[in-house]
């Protein structure tokens, strides 16, 4: 029988690039939806669906004559798991705890800088040349004409490496694959924009 374990997260987590990339999009969102204190958006969507259900679910436990309660569950969530899991994640496995995995929160400023604009060949290759990984979710490729392309969550480019944003990712993918006589090796995106935007150059926002 085919058990259920997940080994693409082992995978994923034993090769240094691509744990980075993890752990940087796995801070953003604890900063996102935890805060240090388990006080942060994730406590008020459990507030928010609790005032949604209260009442039902107090009607459903007690046709079913349920030992259970909403409300303790509730507490539970929002008093006892989310604050034990705030201290594991910025405690115990943050960058000076005894697991060191997930990196201190991605500074505001940090960038990804323009190394190539080819309007021949459709795309744009970022470079990251900071020493960290950088998430950039919800950042803009920007031309001459206005914005040309907006990374979707979830976007991370390891520290030292580049990225390039095409017009049609698959047909870019295919021409390097080609000319190295196999897979790529590429970190690439893009879609959505015509080759023709980036004639006046591109920069990232």
């Amino acid at each position: 029988m085919q058990g259920t374990y997940n080994y693409l997260i082992d995978a994923i987590l034993s090769i240094p690039t691509t744990r980075a990339m993890a752990m940087r999009r796995l801070r953003t969102l604890m900063d996102e939806f935890l805060a240090p204190d388990g006080s942060g958006r994730l406590s008020e969507l459990v507030n928010e669906e609790h005032l949604l259900i209260q009442e039902e679910a107090a009607r459903d436990i007690e046709f079913w004559g349920s030992s259970g309660s909403a409300e303790r569950g509730y507490k539970q969530l929002l008093y006892e798991q989310l604050p034990i899991r705030a201290s594991q994640l910025y405690g115990t496995y943050s960058s000076t705890g005894s697991v060191p995995l997930i990196p201190d929160s991605q500074p505001a400023d940090v960038s990804l800088s323009v190394d190539k604009v080819d309007q021949e060949g459709g795309f744009v290759q970022l470079v990251n040349s900071n020493d960290i990984a950088v998430d950039i979710s919800g950042r803009k490729l920007v031309g001459a004409e206005g914005d040309i392309f907006e990374f979707e969550p979830g976007t991370v480019v390891p520290a030292g490496m580049r990225l390039l944003v095409a017009s049609d990712p698959k047909a870019l993918r295919d021409k390097l694959a080609a000319a190295k006589g196999g897979c790529s090796g590429e970190f690439i995106v893009g879609g959505g924009f015509a080759a023709s935007e980036l004639a006046g150059g591109a920069s990232f926002a």
